[in-house]
This record gives structure tokens, C-alpha cells and sequence, in this order.
């Protein structure tokens, strides 16, 4: 008897190879799709290893984003300068050179950040530090801060939230274990820095050494320039006669020999440039006598810098740099020699209530008066009132060290605090209640002078050479592996 089963033809065949294939490629991208959103590739593969401690896939993706968010906080308006836009994924974005993408560049910013994090906190352990109940008080706080933050942007779990800001399969956990890590490691960078000294003599001699760093010149400079509108429509004979006149100009100021002289060459003459019926203000005057200042080393590099800078010059020297492309002579006049920034900065102890813990402004006022009285009824000392400060002080930043900020530059708090601190009628031992619109009401004292900015500048300077010089050694004898598989999953 013949076979009666039908035969498969190969039009037949081939469907079905084709169905199997589609089915196949579609119950993959459904695995992959949960396998990513599981976090399992993330929890499975550690981009940065060491001896006691991980980053895992997660924990880097949470740094990578922080990373990104921060940069995009702190740029803020400037990241169309920078060529970033935020709404385009981040691997479809070339970097500033050119050789990368932003991707790229926040991964390996990333990467090289966990590595420092894992050797900080491998010296950590081995100098006996740990995690106090204080510290896991404050991870506590973040995390709930975090579960908070998520529902006021209505997502329905933290969990939901933390995924749509650092990525699929990032967890809870993930975020509390980077915290933990990055205490961890903190604890052993403020020993580096507590273990930091710098003395007189150092100071003294970096600043020598460094000298063109931290030393400026004040000049003053005026440009003789002609218009484009006027170049435009010159001959060649005739742009020779213009160049002739600003040249001429130009020589007659460099003659000056004194500021004072200069200054007064430039009012007459801008007088008598003034069209008919415009008059000339002071205000318009002193906006083209004004100084600049001239420091480090990108002022140097300038042929005026470098003229400004050379040894023997004096007050009062004179010096015409010329742009033959659009036909302008700049000429400079000393104001000040060679200095260094002795401006003082100030320091300050402050007790602040804030307006978002008593309800409003005026509720923070009425605290911050109480509190006066308080000071007032009591020994009226720096030290009476630096223990109010840790006693009743809203500002995290200052309520354990007796609310001082110490060597504050001229702008570096808000308006108001700022111009309290800066007035040049403020005496030692001064109080006074002054209310700031971005957080509430402040009992001010004002402690002194400060260090003066120049040497403010080379305490910094040598503190990061030595924060970096202790760090290093530390590094050459920890081990930090990286897995460049799991970097590619993070992201």
C-alpha cells in the first residue's frame, strides 16, 4: 500500500522556518525586555571590584545618573554651550572633542569616581572605621526623602520613581548600598584632609613659586577703533589716512605719563567726539575709564600681559597694541603693579530659623527674636552664642560647630546675609537679626576678618596637592578590578 501521508512542499517548509524564527526572535526580545527590567544583568555583573566591597551594575547605574543629573543641574542655562541636549539620548550626542559621546563621557567620569570610592573605602576598613548609628540615621532619611520625592511627582511606589530616574531594575537597595559605600569612603577622605597641615613657611614658599598664578596688574585701556560701516565704504587710500589718524591718537595717549593725565586726555576727548547734542555723563566716562584687572596665566600669555608683567614696570607706563585687521589701536596705562589679593574675608556665626519650619517668614521672626533675648539676657559672649547656634540652629550646615562659616567671600552667601557681613561699618562682637527671603530669619554675629584671599587660594592649592599626594599612595596599594562587559550595561 502506498504512503498516503501528504508531502510537505517547500513553499510549506519555509513558512513555518519562518514562523519558528519570528516566534523565537519575539519570545527573546520579551526575555531580554524582563531581564533588563528585572535588573538581573545589572545585579549579575560588577563593573568595579575590589577585596571587601562591589559596585554592582545597579549602584553604577545610580552613580552614572547622579553624575548626569548633577551636571545638568550645575550647567543649567550653559548646556546648549556645552552642545548637550537633554532630550536626546546621550549616545547619540558627540562630546566637546569630538573622539566620544556624552555617554562615554559620563561613564568614564563614573567609572573613575566608584574606583576612588571602592579604595577609600578599602582604607576604610582597614583603619578600623565604620558606619555609625548616626550615619545610618541619615541614609534612613535620604531614602524616605527619596519614597517622598516620588510621590509628590505622583508616581505610585518609590520603586517606579527610583526606575524612571536611574534606570530599570535599579532598586532600593541598590541606592542605600551606594550611600553606605559612599559614607563609608567619605569617613576615610575627611581623615586624609583632618591629617592635613600646612604651615607658614609652605605657604610662603608655594606662593613664590607659583607666583604668576596668584599675583595680578590693574590697567586701564582705551581702543581707537573706525567702524565697519566706514572701512566698508573706504578706498584703499583712504583706510591708510583713517589708519594714519587712529595711529596719531593713539601715540597722543600713550604719552601720558601719569593716570591722572590719561584720564584727563580721554574725558577731553571724548567731549569732543560727542555728537551735537548728546551730552556726556560721567557715567559714560568712567565706564571707559574703568581698571581690569590682569592675573594668571591666561592674562600673561596676551602681549599686554606680558608687557604688564615685566620686571622694573612702573605706575604709569603706557603700551599700544595694535590690530591691523580692523584698523584699532588699544592703548593700556598702568594703574597698579604687580600685587596680590590681600582683600580680607570675614567669618561669621549665625542662628537661623527657618520660614518653612515656623510656618511662614514672620512665624521665623518672631523665633529668631525670642532667641535674641535669650542672648541678650545671658553673658552676651562669642561662646554664649555659638551654643545657642548648636542649641536652636535650623541650618545643617553650621548647628554642630557653633554656626560659623569662616574666610566667606564678598558674595559667596545670599543678598541680604552678604551685605550684613560686608558692611564696612560691621565691628567684632556685632548682633543683629537679618531676614533672607530664600530661607527666614538669622541672628547674625560677626566674628572678624579672615584670611586674605591670595592666601586663602595657595592654603587651597596645597591642600588638594597634598589631599592628592596621600590619596595616591594609598591607591598603590589597593586593587580596584574593572569589568568592561558590565560597564556596557550601564547606562
Amino acid at each position: 500500500m502506498g504512503n498516503t501521508k501528504k508531502k510537505t512542499s517547500g513553499k510549506d517548509l519555509g513558512m513555518k522556518i519562518f514562523l519558528i524564527a519570528v516566534i523565537a526572535i519575539v519570545v527573546l526580545a520579551l526575555g531580554t525586555s524582563l531581564i533588563n527590567n528585572s535588573g538581573l544583568l545589572l545585579h549579575t555583573f560588577n563593573p568595579v571590584t575590589s577585596e571587601n566591597f562591589t559596585i554592582n551594575g545597579a549602584m553604577m547605574n545610580y552613580f552614572y545618573k547622579t553624575t548626569y543629573y548633577n551636571f545638568v543641574s550645575q550647567m543649567g542655562d550653559y548646556l546648549s554651550y556645552f552642545g548637550l541636549d537633554t532630550s536626546i539620548p546621550l549616545k547619540n550626542q558627540d562630546y566637546l572633542d569630538g573622539t566620544q559621546t556624552w555617554h562615554d563621557y559620563f561613564l568614564s567620569s563614573t567609572t573613575e569616581q566608584a574606583k576612588e570610592l571602592l579604595v577609600l573605602a578599602e582604607a576604610a576598613k582597614a583603619a578600623g572605621l565604620e558606619l555609625t548609628e548616626e550615619d545610618i540615621t541619615a541614609i534612613d532619611e535620604s531614602i524616605a526623602s527619596l519614597e517622598e520625592t516620588a510621590v509628590a511627582y505622583g508616581y505610585t511606589t518609590a520603586a517606579s520613581f527610583i526606575s524612571a530616574q536611574y534606570g530599570a531594575g535599579v532598586k532600593v537597595k541598590d541606592i542605600r548600598s551606594a550611600m553606605e559605600l559612599s559614607t563609608l569612603a567619605g569617613k576615610y577622605s575627611t581623615k586624609i584632609s583632618d591629617e592635613i597641615t600646612i604651615t607658614e613657611d609652605e605657604i610662603n614658599t608655594y606662593f613664590e613659586e607659583n607666583r604668576e598664578t596668584y599675583t595680578m596688574v590693574d590697567l586701564r585701556q582705551f581702543t581707537f577703533a573706525a567702524s565697519e560701516v566706514e572701512l566698508a565704504e573706504a578706498t584703499d587710500e583712504e583706510k591708510e589716512a583713517i589708519d594714519a589718524s587712529l595711529k596719531e591718537k593713539a601715540d597722543a595717549l600713550a604719552a601720558c605719563t601719569s593716570v591722572e593725565e590719561y584720564e584727563a586726555y580721554l574725558t577731553e576727548y571724548m567731549k569732543s567726539t560727542t555728537a551735537d547734542g548728546v551730552e556726556i555723563t560721567e557715567e559714560n566716562i568712567a565706564s571707559n575709564l574703568a581698571s581690569t584687572e590682569y592675573a594668571g596665566y591666561t592674562s600673561r600669555d596676551t602681549d599686554q600681559g606680558k608687557w604688564a608683567f615685566e620686571e622694573g614696570r612702573k605706575v604709569g607706563d603706557t603700551f599700544i597694541v595694535a590690530d591691523e585687521s580692523t584698523l584699532a589701536y588699544t592703548v593700556y596705562i598702568v594703574e597698579r603693579t604687580e600685587y596680590r589679593d590681600e582683600t580680607a574675608t570675614r567669618n561669621i556665626r549665625h542662628i537661623l530659623f527657618l520660614s518653612s519650619q515656623h510656618t511662614d517668614a514672620a512665624g521665623a521672626l518672631v523665633e529668631a527674636e525670642k532667641i535674641l533675648a535669650e542672648y541678650e539676657a545671658g553673658e552676651k559672649t562669642e561662646d554664649a552664642f555659638a551654643a545657642l547656634a548648636n542649641k536652636y540652629s535650623e541650618d545643617t550646615g553650621s548647628n554642630t560647630n557653633g554656626g560659623l562659616y569662616e574666610n566667606v567671600y564678598a558674595g559667596d552667601m545670599v543678598e541680604e546675609f552678604d551685605a550684613w557681613l560686608f558692611d564696612d561699618a560691621r565691628q567684632v562682637g556685632d548682633v543683629e537679626i537679618v531676614e533672607t527671603a530664600d530661607y527666614g530669619a538669622h541672628i547674625m554675629y560677626y566674628v572678624g576678618e579672615g584670611e586674605p584671599q591670595w592666601k586663602l587660594s595657595v592654603e587651597s592649592a596645597l591642600t588638594s596637592e597634598k589631599y592628592t599626594a596621600a590619596y595616591e599612595a594609598v591607591a598603590a596599594t589597593i586593587e580596584v578590578a574593572q569589568n568592561d562587559f558590565a560597564l556596557k550595561l550601564v547606562g
